[in-house]
């Protein structure tokens, strides 16, 4: 977290971009979790818009009124969520649509499966539908061929992440990505 805020701080040129930060569940279900968000953000002088955080499922399995009463701080300070990897645990769908995420980020294997068989496409087709018509912006994950890239803007995944657009890589070519 620490990282990114400063990242974000020191490239002004970079304006109104944001980022996400994966959270383990030491870290979000730790003491102090919300405030270390806040002081993290008064330290760089970040507007919490342009900070997104990534849990998931077992977070919200593990101790779900703490999950919600985190999110539901955090989303009142203007910090928006990610449910990372969806699909890989047992998530109460009734449970996620009551928390206050703004994106379902679908597993990589949901993704990759969808050419094993139509029924495993066919589920991945609706996840997707059904996640944009309750109100998410979906990510599909994992995404390292064209032919996968196709099929999930067909199916209407917002965003597409994975290999094939880039592998992780280091500050300077980040930037030099982002600019132009």
């Amino acid at each position: 977290l620490d990282k990114v805020c400063a990242f974000l701080s020191n490239h002004p040129e970079l304006g109104s971009r944001t980022a996400s930060v994966n959270m383990s569940m030491q870290q979000f279900m730790g003491e102090g979790f919300v405030d270390k968000i806040e002081a993290c953000l008064k330290k760089y002088q970040l507007n919490p818009g342009r900070i997104r955080i990534e849990i998931t499922e077992r977070m919200i399995s593990e101790n779900p009124q703490k999950t919600r009463d985190t999110l539901q701080k955090l989303t009142e300070k203007g910090i928006l969520f990610y449910l990372d990897d969806f699909g890989m645990g047992y998530s109460n769908f009734a449970g996620v649509l009551s928390l206050p995420i703004e994106t379902i980020k679908l597993d990589l294997t949901l993704v990759h499966s969808a050419f094993e068989s139509k029924q495993k496409y066919l589920v991945l087709e609706s996840l997707v539908t059904m996640m944009r018509c309750a109100g998410y912006s979906v990510v599909a994950e994992g995404i390292e061929t064209e032919e996968q890239a196709a099929m999930l803007k067909k199916l209407g995944a917002d965003r597409l992440q994975g290999f094939y657009y880039h592998k992780p890589m280091p500050e300077n070519e980040i930037l030099k990505l982002f600019r132009k």
